[in-house]
Parts: structure tokens; C-alpha cells; sequence
């Protein structure tokens, strides 16, 4: 036993008897014990200061690794000592010596039993032993040449951990690996050479086999998202419609554009058909306020044929100072008044007949509005009243926006028919101010832009059949409350999961789509297949062994 003066926390100085040996901590404990001595209060600390700590653990933990290979290379002299002082053949010192490097780096501040503590002793204990095996092999075949000639395998084996033998067989890897394993976890504790001799004997294997597993998982992976990849790409003009659709208001159900399981799912419990309807109701609103937009209407203003003939005769005033600078250009407003009508009415009666002859009509007399378009704005050129022109332009395409929209209308319920318009997108028709967006829209995603007379009653439900399956067995409300809340499922499951769908989040998600990747299990499988990897984890595999040792 020895004596040891300490300063208490209050302040006072205290003479502790504790063993010869006895770490800071443990002599700090006795005269606790001895003294009642109150224990120091507890320290706050930071954020930084914790990181600190942190860092001074693991830096402390590598230290402590090395220190345990040194203490190896030195065993010899501490087994020579002990049996000097007549204590036999053991590592009892060699022992002491690695509890007394803990007990050093604790008292300068580290702790010795954190994580950090233990993962830095881990690190440095692989890297001082990482080149074991290469090492043995070099000198082997510097040494016994003949050896390494007889059995390269085996030499190439113990160098690479056992992950390689020059063709040998895994026999061959086992017992190379087996005695690299040993060197290593014998270079950091002696006791723990066998241990690692097995863990090295078993690594090559079970390394190989996990390597194997993990190339098919990335092959399989890679495969996966160049398929996904290539849809992607043939997707893109898709992709664009989309952002451009669910920017302006359009919802999508999100099965439609990504078939995936959990969609499906929800789609089931929505019901496809009343998906589509209630996707079309919310939609016709988006497309509606979009034509207003174009129109420069008021959101509230109705949509007829009395307001788009409101809009070109406002928008008319152009044409009339243009008309009115000579005769020439009065008579050429007129015909283009007549072709325009013509025109309208052609196209209108190809909507309800789908004839070519009605087709080719309504085409020949817009080509001849368009015509006169350009004569009009000669006129005003050679009158030299070029001033004229650009407002000319622009109630040009204001009254073309007027045809457009008309063509899609239906004057009885006020209501613009998306497809129509999706219709004149196919065919190139110039479309702008929003009106792009509605043809290009209902282009893409016919069966979701369905003007109302053409759907039926999205909210209704068959009552009949959902009281049916109710009323089957007696009844789910024969079982109480919870039998009422299982009944309430099919009625609450349509609304919750059209939610889920239609949501702004999930809709935007739909938006942002980003090209596939192979994900973490193929990246993990590819990553575990690498040689450099296995090499690594072969020869840092016997080093574990060390977490034996105390």
C-alpha cells in the first residue's frame, strides 16, 4: 500500500492510503470512501466542448492501439522479468502495462470507456497490423525462397489475408488467411493470436461469399436502373407536361404517370372510376380560370358567346382605324370579317360531324383571313400610319384566342370542353396566354380532362351494395362501436385515399421526379463486391479480436 496526498473538491488536502498501483480514479474513490469527501459538481458543458472531448477520445483511442502493439513487442522482456522474480512464464506484466495505459490516458482527460475511446484503439490497432501478413510473406520469400517457391498460393494467400492464392483453393486461403489472422491479432495481444488465427481462417470465405451476394445485388441493381432510366429519358416530353400541368393548378392521379404498388393502392381504395370524375371536376375549375386569364376576363365572369363577341368588338377598334384609311383597306376588312365567320362556322360544323369536306372549308376560309390580316397591315404601312400596326397585332391574336375558346365552348352550360383544345394542340394549332397549357393538358391526359356532361355523378356512391355488404352476417354494428367504425371504413377510404392523392405535397413530388438510381442495397452490394474493400475487410478482420482484450 502506499500513501497519496490529494485536494479534495472543498479544498482540503487529504492523505489516502490506497494499493502501489492504484489508477487516479481508484485512489479519488477511496478517499471518497474514507472521507465522505463531496463528489465535485457536475461540469456544463458545450457543444464545442463535447465535440473536443470527442475528438481527444478517438485520438486518445489510436494512441492507446499502438500502444497495445508496442506493448507486444516488448512482451518478451516483461515475460523474462516475471520469471526473474520467480512468477513463471505469464503476460501478467505485459497486462499491467495496457491497464496502465488506459489508466495514463484517463488521467490526462480522456474516457477510456466511451465509444470514440474504443473505436480510435480499434483504428489503430488495423492500421499497425494491416501490413502483417505482406510483411511475414516478403520475408519468407526472402528467407526460404525454396518455400515460396513450392507453395506461391500459400505465400500470395498470406499476403492478401486469403482473399487471393494464385488459383489455388479456398483450402489453401483458409490456412493463409488463418495465418495472417494470427500474426495480426498476435501483434496486438498475444492471448488473442489463436482467436484471430480462426477469425482470419474463416474471413476469406465468408468475405467471398458476402462479395459474391453483394455483386448480384448491384448487377441486379444496375440492371434495374438502366431499365428505369431509359423510361425515364422516353418519358421526358411527359415529364415536361406534367410540371407545366400541376404548375397551373392540374391534378394528376399519381398512378397514372408512376404505376407503383403503394399508388395502385390507393387508387383501388379511390376507386379508377371515380378518381378520373372527381380529377375532372377539379380540373375543369383550373381550366376555366386559365381561359378567363387568357381572355383578360374577370374571374367571376361568365363564359358565352355573348362575352368572346364583346371581347373582338373591343378588341375590333384597331381594325376599324385601319379600315377606315382608304377604300381599299374598308373593303378588305369587311372580307376579312366574312372569312373569319366562315370560318368559325365551318370549323364548328366539322366539330359535330367530323366531315373532311367540312374540314377542308373551314381551313381554306382561315387561310384567307390570314391573308387579308397581312393586306390590312400593308395598308396602314403605305398610308404611313406603321404606328397602327402593333395594336393591330395584338387584338389580332385577342380575337384568335375568342375562336379558340369558342370552338371548346358550350354556350348552354357556360363550360369550356378541355379536349377540344387539346385537339388543336395535336394538330399544331398556335396556341398562347395559358391556352397552350389547357391543350397541352388534356394532349397528355385525356381521360382526366373531361368537361362535366361527359362524366357521371362523381360523388355518388352505390348505397345499395355498401348496405348490402353491411347488412351480410348480421351486421357490422352488431359489434359496438367498433363494428360501427369498420362499417364507416368504406365510406371514409374513397374520400381519405382521392386526399392523399390530389395533396399539393404529393402532387409536387409528381412534378420533381428524378432520374432512378441504383439505391443503397445495390449501392452497398456493388460497393461490397470491390477487391479493395475485401482485401481491407480480411485484413482488418482479425484485429477485431482486441475487443477481448481489456
Amino acid at each position: 500500500m502506499a500513501t497519496y496526498k490529494i485536494t479534495a473538491p472543498d479544498g482540503n488536502a487529504y492523505n489516502v492510503t490506497a494499493p502501489d498501483d492504484a489508477s487516479q480514479e481508484q485512489v479519488l474513490a477511496y478517499a471518497q470512501k474514507s472521507y465522505k469527501m463531496a463528489a465535485a459538481p457536475a461540469k456544463e458543458t458545450s457543444t464545442l466542448d463535447n465535440i473536443k472531448q470527442g475528438l481527444g477520445n478517438v485520438i486518445a483511442g489510436g494512441v492507446r492501439g499502438a500502444g497495445s502493439i508496442g506493448s507486444t513487442l516488448i512482451a518478451p522482456y516483461d515475460i523474462a522479468k516475471d520469471a526473474l522474480a520467480g512468477k513463471g512464464l505469464s503476460l501478467e506484466s505485459n497486462r499491467q502495462r495496457r491497464a496502465d495505459m488506459d489508466s495514463a490516458l484517463g488521467s490526462m482527460g480522456a474516457e477510456t470507456d466511451s465509444f470514440g475511446y474504443g473505436a480510435g484503439k480499434l483504428a489503430g490497432e488495423i492500421a499497425g497490423t494491416a501490413g502483417a501478413g505482406g510483411a511475414l510473406a516478403n520475408v519468407t520469400t526472402r528467407v526460404a525462397p525454396r518455400l515460396a517457391v513450392a507453395a506461391p498460393g500459400l505465400i500470395e494467400a498470406v499476403r492478401t489475408g486469403g482473399m487471393s492464392a494464385n488459383g489455388a483453393g479456398m483450402a489453401t486461403r483458409a490456412a493463409g488467411g488463418a495465418i495472417s489472422g494470427g500474426l495480426s491479432a498476435g501483434l496486438i495481444n498475444p492471448e488473442d493470436a489463436g482467436t484471430g488465427a480462426v477469425i482470419g481462417g474463416v474471413a476469406p470465405g465468408v468475405i467471398s461469399t458476402a462479395g459474391n451476394i453483394g455483386k448480384a445485388i448491384g448487377e441486379k441493381a444496375a440492371a434495374t436502373r438502366a431499365e428505369n432510366l431509359a423510361k425515364f429519358n422516353r418519358s421526358a416530353p411527359m415529364r415536361e407536361t406534367l410540371s407545366a400541368s400541376i404548375d397551373a393548378g392540374y391534378v394528376v392521379p399519381p398512378n397514372m404517370v408512376n404505376p407503383s404498388t403503394k399508388n395502385a393502392l390507393i387508387e383501388s381504395f379511390s376507386g379508377k372510376q371515380a378518381t378520373s370524375q372527381l380529377a375532372s371536376v377539379r380540373n375543369q375549375d383550373v381550366t376555366e380560370k386559365l381561359v378567363r386569364q387568357s381572355l383578360n376576363l374577370a374571374d367571376d365572369a361568365p363564359l358565352s358567346k355573348g362575352a368572346l363577341e364583346q371581347i373582338r368588338k373591343v378588341e375590333g377598334g384597331a381594325y376599324k382605324r385601319v379600315g377606315e384609311l382608304s377604300p381599299a383597306s374598308e373593303y378588305d376588312l369587311e372580307a376579312l370579317k366574312q372569312a373569319r365567320n366562315e370560318a368559325q362556322g365551318w370549323f364548328n360544323a366539322y366539330n359535330r360531324s367530323a366531315s373532311p369536306e367540312d374540314l377542308a372549308k373551314a381551313k381554306n376560309f382561315r387561310d384567307t383571313a390570314e391573308m387579308l390580316e397581312l393586306r390590312l397591315e400593308s395598308h396602314a404601312k403605305d398610308a404611313g400610319k406603321e404606328a397602327l400596326i402593333p395594336a393591330l397585332r395584338e387584338a389580332r391574336k385577342q380575337i384568335a384566342k375568342t375562336y379558340t375558346v369558342e370552338r371548346a365552348l358550350n354556350d348552354a352550360t357556360g363550360t369550356v370542353n378541355a379536349k377540344v383544345i387539346g385537339r388543336m394542340f395535336d394538330k399544331g394549332k398556335p396556341l398562347s396566354d395559358g391556352l397552350d397549357t389547357v391543350g397541352r393538358f388534356a394532349s397528355g391526359f385525356p381521360s382526366i380532362a373531361q368537361a362535366p356532361q361527359q362524366m357521371g355523378s362523381p360523388a355518388a356512391h352505390n348505397l345499395r351494395s355498401m348496405a348490402s355488404m353491411l347488412a351480410g352476417g348480421g351486421g357490422l354494428a352488431a359489434a359496438g362501436p367498433v363494428g360501427l367504425a369498420a362499417a364507416a371504413v368504406p365510406f371514409a377510404a374513397g374520400p381519405l385515399s382521392r386526399s392523399l392523392m390530389f395533396r399539393e405535397g404529393a402532387q409536387r413530388a409528381l412534378a420533381n421526379q428524378s432520374a432512378p438510381t441504383m439505391g443503397r442495397l445495390g449501392q452497398m452490394g456493388g460497393l461490397l463486391s470491390t477487391p479493395e474493400l475485401q482485401m481491407f475487410l480480411a485484413r482488418s478482420a482479425p484485429a477485431t479480436s482486441s475487443l477481448l482484450d481489456p
